[in-house]
């Protein structure tokens, strides 16, 4: 029941309903017309509702966002997903994306398919990206944990922006823009050791995010044109949210964009459950991509088991495995924003 010492302008006795508005305009314009009465801002609205704030006309309050914008690569054959491990624990053959790579069962890492993740990485230009999605409100990601948690590396820095670095990194993994239309091509990349008849394939791919989230599509068409100036043809659609989910966890993607939550307090540990090779079944496991690293495997199971707990000792373990998933680039981790609340 409401107070009865509050102003009776401010008392709702009969109590509050929660509405769930898929689409972001919709849910702005269902605000301003007064249908809600409190909302998180879509941060395409940013700066029209903060100067609302500013006049006085509503309430508002900025918080930095408990959940980033990542990317997710699929490293395994996406059409044929299979779990990391058979029954008895031994790896199983998950194949391999033509582009992004993968991993052979004893652990090897394809060389070109992690030069072209890396490449993706100095292909971004986040500054771009935080005028255009964050409303200059975003802070870059450099691995799997904020940077304001205990456990984040102190030295660790985010990719810049080098088109000329990445430019290199896809000329090194095989893949040449040989015909002068302004997309590479396979002409020694790794795949072809799977499908010689690959030989000539474009470096072209399908990017998909959940649609009706106004910024989450500005973001797709943003990286779609900054890597196409790198010669990487995205083919990028944003789709039904159940559809990206289940095809995010059933590992039969390219690539996705979506939204991942860190909890309060923060748990390094949970890194282990997108990242940790157990985590890695097809419609179960939330590590989609299919990424091993067994010194990661290692290094998480003994900072969440060391003796003592030792937190300095713990921050050590799992900066090493940060910075190795950093280095790896199994998604990249674009960035946090803030939020704005108005009432």
């Amino acid at each position: 029941k409401a107070s009865e010492t509050y102003p009776d302008a401010t008392i709702v006795p009969q109590g509050w309903i929660y509405k769930n508005v898929a689409d972001q305009t919709v849910q702005t314009e269902q605000f301003l017309a007064g249908q809600l009465t409190y909302m998180g801002v879509p941060t395409a609205r940013i700066p029209e509702l903060s100067a609302l704030v500013d006049a006085g006309e509503y309430y508002g309050h900025f918080s930095t966002r408990a959940n980033m914008r990542f990317l997710s690569f699929n490293m395994a054959d996406p059409a044929n997903p299979q779990p990391a491990l058979d029954e008895e624990g031994n790896r199983i053959d998950q194949g391999q994306h033509p582009i992004f790579g993968g991993f052979t069962t004893d652990g090897v890492a394809t060389p070109g398919g992690l030069k072209v993740r890396q490449a993706l990485n100095y292909g971004m230009n986040f500054d771009e990206l935080n005028a255009g999605v964050f409303a200059n409100t975003g802070i870059q990601m450099a691995t799997h944990s904020r940077p304001d948690n205990w456990a984040h590396p102190t030295d660790m820095e985010v990719y810049p922006f080098d088109e000329a670095a990445a430019a290199a990194l896809l000329d090194e993994a095989g893949w040449l823009d040989q015909d002068g239309d302004g997309v590479r091509e396979c002409v020694s990349c790794d795949y072809l050791a799977i499908d010689p008849a690959f030989a000539g394939s474009p470096l072209e791919f399908t990017l998909n995010t959940n649609a009706g989230n106004t910024s989450q599509e500005a973001l797709g068409v943003l990286l779609q044109d900054m890597w196409g100036r790198i010669g990487v043809k995205v083919n990028f659609q944003a789709i039904d949210f159940n559809v990206l989910v289940d095809n995010l966890t059933g590992q039969t993607y390219d690539a996705i964009m979506i939204f991942w939550g860190f909890g309060f307090p923060f748990d390094p540990d949970g890194t282990t459950d997108v990242f940790g090779t157990s985590a890695d079944i097809p419609a179960s496991g939330f590590n989609t991509g299919s990424y091993y690293n067994a010194r990661v495997d290692e290094l998480l199971d003994t900072a969440r088991s060391l003796p003592g707990c030792d937190r300095a000792e713990r921050a050590e373990l799992y900066g090493e495995a940060y910075q190795i998933l950093h280095d790896e680039s199994p998604w990249i981790w674009i960035g946090i924003g803030q939020t704005l609340a108005v009432g």
